[in-house]
């Protein structure tokens, strides 16, 4: 029989990935309010299924894996996105370097929980995950809702063009993705040993 109240945090990291493609569809009609509802609704269930998993301690290998593959999943398909809009082209608020480095750094992370999972060894985490997690999501957030605002208001957000505000915040976030992929790095690997 199956416990359903087990299976919750599951559940949600699954309902997650489903809500990609309807994310993506909709920043690509650019239904940025849509888009933005559906991130929400998805940065939710990551927040409420690590919450029950930790509370509760439901935790499984499946959920242990596929829970940050979501993350990473949601993570990646909108910074890839945000690359072909041509807003955000226009104001500079993320270039393909920064995404290529986050991209890079969450495959090899991903590489390495397989490597170390093979070899019996599960991956340590760290404070530092969170903060470069937090983030990533805070910073799509500001994107979506500078798009919003450009889109739907008559204010003027050429501001962000001229001092360059949200690539200065892609660019610290890209500089803090990479610190902890080398802090990743550094701590599990020590452990191989």
């Amino acid at each position: 029989m199956i416990d359903f109240d087990r299976n919750i945090p599951n559940f949600l990291t699954t309902l997650r990935i489903l809500l990609i493609p309807f994310y993506l569809y909709s920043f690509s009609s650019y239904y940025y309010f849509l888009a933005f509802f559906i991130f929400f609704v998805a940065s939710i269930t990551d927040i409420y299924d690590g919450y029950l998993a930790r509370k509760y301690n439901y935790v499984s290998n499946f959920g242990s894996f596929l829970d940050p593959f979501a993350d990473k999943l949601l993570v990646i398909s909108s910074l890839v996105i945000f690359l072909y809009n041509p807003i955000v082209i226009e104001y500079n608020t993320i270039t393909k370097y920064m995404v290529f480095i986050i991209v890079f750094r969450d495959i090899f992370v991903t590489l390495l929980r397989i490597f170390l999972r093979h070899n019996g060894v599960n991956m340590v985490t760290s404070y530092f995950s969170k903060v470069k997690t937090s983030g990533q999501i805070i910073i799509i957030y500001l994107i979506l809702l500078f798009l919003i605002i450009h889109e739907y208001t008559s204010i003027d957000v050429s501001f962000l063009k001229d001092y360059h505000i949200l690539y200065s915040l892609s660019y610290i976030i890209t500089i803090i993705t990479l610190l902890s992929g080398i802090d990743y790095f550094v701590r599990n690997i020590k452990r191989m040993n």
